[in-house]
């Protein structure tokens, strides 16, 4: 719709997952905010016609017995997802971002490198519980 309109460049916000169409402005890029455990903030650069998603537990969470509930459940285990606190990827299908910011979630240490690969993402940021961030080679050139 926005092309069809002639919108060459926009920034679409659904749900907190951010598509970008063109540019800020000619010369520049789209920079986006990500927050790590403690609310600072990663800037990040946006290409055109990429997007970023991130899943994270402590935006639909509560504490029950001293142990931290969520959303995201793992589907191996049936209970909350007990690896990353958030993890954001950048991706040209805005789909395939959200999926795999889920999956990212869900994996560990042991196990993030391999479901990276098998989704085909080489874009992310992930936060664990103590805000030890792993940030992906292709990722960090576009750190501001």
């Amino acid at each position: 719709i926005l092309l069809k309109n002639n919108i060459i460049d926009a920034i679409i916000n659904i749900g907190g997952d951010i598509y970008v169409i063109g540019t800020k402005s000619p010369n520049e890029s789209w920079t986006i905010a990500v927050p790590d455990a403690n609310k600072n903030y990663v800037k990040i650069t946006i290409e055109p016609n990429e997007a970023i998603a991130t899943s994270g537990v402590y935006a639909r969470s509560r504490v029950d017995d001293h142990k931290l509930q969520h959303h995201i459940i793992n589907p191996k285990t049936g209970k909350p997802a007990e690896g990353f606190y958030s993890a954001t990827v950048i991706h040209h299908d805005p789909y395939l971002a959200d999926a795999a910011a889920t999956a990212l979630i869900i994996s560990n240490s042991d196990t993030y490198k391999d479901i990276a690969a098998a989704m085909q993402v080489d874009k992310y940021i992930l936060t664990d519980k103590n805000n030890k961030q792993i940030i992906s080679a292709a990722i960090s050139a576009r750190l501001r």
